[in-house]
């Protein structure tokens, strides 16, 4: 999934998308097929909140159902895949009830062109992790 930064440089197709005048990207991973393209919702949100990028996620039902969670990685936001989280982390509950680790990331983000444009010149279009 992290090649798609790069490939997006490297093609040249950023460069057409931002001489076209596309200000958003939605992009979304082959691991949810059931991915409603463009949720005007979604993006929707995310334009009226000036999000330069954003991460859809749902709530877990089960701290067992194997879908990787948002989490904070040195304090940054980040993906902590199910297969790294403790069993303690992955049962622990809010003072409500919640699952402290329970944002579902299904693979569902948006991008400003401009965002993505000035990520792929900085990190040379290549995701940390």
């Amino acid at each position: 999934n992290g090649g798609l930064y790069a490939a997006l440089r490297d093609s040249g197709t950023l460069q057409e998308m931002l001489q076209d005048g596309v200000k958003y990207v939605h992009a979304y991973c082959v691991d949810n097929a059931l991915t409603k393209i463009a949720d005007p919702h979604f993006l929707g949100f995310c334009i009226e909140a000036k999000a330069d990028a954003a991460n859809k996620v749902l709530s877990k039902r089960d701290p067992n159902e194997r879908v990787g969670v948002m989490c904070l990685r040195n304090g940054k936001p980040g993906v902590c895949e199910y297969s790294e989280i403790s069993e303690e982390k992955k049962t622990l509950r809010d003072a409500d009830g919640n699952l402290v680790f329970g944002a579902a990331n299904i693979c569902s983000h948006f991008f400003t062109t401009e965002f993505l444009s000035k990520f792929v010149a900085e990190k040379k279009g290549l995701l940390p992790f």
